[in-house]
């Protein structure tokens, strides 16, 4: 768990990766007043504490509104509702919002961000290890 939490940091990572996972179209409906096609997703990798992953997407931006996962043992294990999306330098859409339920635990968790920024004039020297260890 991430900070006490009921999310993960596997969670908090990007899902951006498109070979962290295989995807299967399940079918188009409506979610929070929105179009969306859902998804099934499986991680590719060894290590994921998932064994799918059920994600609804809004046909409009494409921008994640939900995702169920389902534990190894594929026991439906928690829902992340990503809500109060807002869209940043014309094309970045972001949740200001994220709500975790574990329905194994019947805990939550709820992260709110209030400020996102981009374009820092970050490079990649900047994420080398003799970088990061200059930080500490």
């Amino acid at each position: 768990a991430f900070m006490g939490s009921e999310f993960s940091f596997e969670d908090l990572s990007s899902t951006n990766d498109i070979r962290k996972y295989t995807y299967k179209y399940l079918r188009n409906e409506q979610f929070a007043g929105m179009d969306c096609f859902v998804s099934e997703w499986v991680p590719a990798y060894e290590h994921s504490g998932y064994k799918r992953m059920i994600v609804w997407h809004d046909t409009l931006e494409y921008r994640v509104l939900k995702i169920d996962y389902y534990n190894r043992g594929d026991k439906f294990y928690k829902t992340l509702l990503l809500k109060e999306y807002k869209q940043f330098l014309g094309k970045y859409w972001r949740s200001m919002r994220m709500e975790m339920q574990n329905h194994l635990e019947n805990r939550s968790t709820i992260l709110t961000y209030d400020k996102y920024r981009f374009r820092l004039g970050l490079t990649e020297r900047d994420f080398d290890q003799n970088a990061l260890k200059r930080s500490n």
